[in-house]
């Protein structure tokens, strides 16, 4: 193969992984990918308590670094992480294959059923946590945890809310539901 063939493959591979990630990010997610600092995973994760047979969901779990940090701390519960996007959906399933006690989902939030948590985490955009509210409020009133890191469900008054003291660029503030 002549170093123009192998230069022009090259191109076009990039080309397509390109046009996959962006239309992965602009169509699919519509929510950006930003990740909070493990400090500030484990800062929210030390206030609250994670039973051996708990269920615990993260709602958009980017890369599965919240999954990680709470198996970390709780080793016989069970994580179950969704993710739409592609590129994050890999990334969590690449930095979590040697945890047995995680799953990562792509699949769509609003169309997942998780009535069967005993926690869920959420660092979501306004828009999409108030469509996921009516499924949140249900797992509120059947006395189910709920973490909402920045943006909190408008209509479910928070137990306790926390200001972080390890914030992260875009997560200052969380809330216990």
């Amino acid at each position: 193969m002549t170093i123009q063939a192998a230069f022009l493959i090259t191109c076009v591979i990039l080309l397509i992984t390109t046009l996959i990630i962006a239309y992965d990010h602009i169509v699919v997610a519509r929510v950006p990918f930003i990740r909070l600092k493990i400090s500030t995973i484990q800062e929210i994760l030390s206030q609250v308590q994670i039973k051996p047979k708990d269920i615990v969901y993260d709602l958009g779990c980017g890369d599965g670094r919240v999954l990680i940090q709470a198996v970390k701390i709780q080793p016989k519960a069970t994580y179950i992480g969704i993710e739409k996007a592609i590129l994050p959906y890999f990334l969590a399933c690449f930095y979590t294959r040697k945890h047995t006690q995680i799953t990562i989902h792509r699949v769509d939030i609003l169309k997942y059923d998780y009535s069967d948590a005993e926690m869920v985490f959420i660092y979501l955009l306004p828009d999409l946590i108030k469509k996921l509210q009516p499924q949140l409020r249900k797992l509120i009133k059947n006395s189910k945890t709920v973490i909402a890191v920045e943006f909190a469900p408008a209509e479910v008054r928070p137990k306790e809310i926390h200001t972080l003291k390890q914030p992260s660029k875009f997560g200052h503030t969380w809330f216990l539901y």
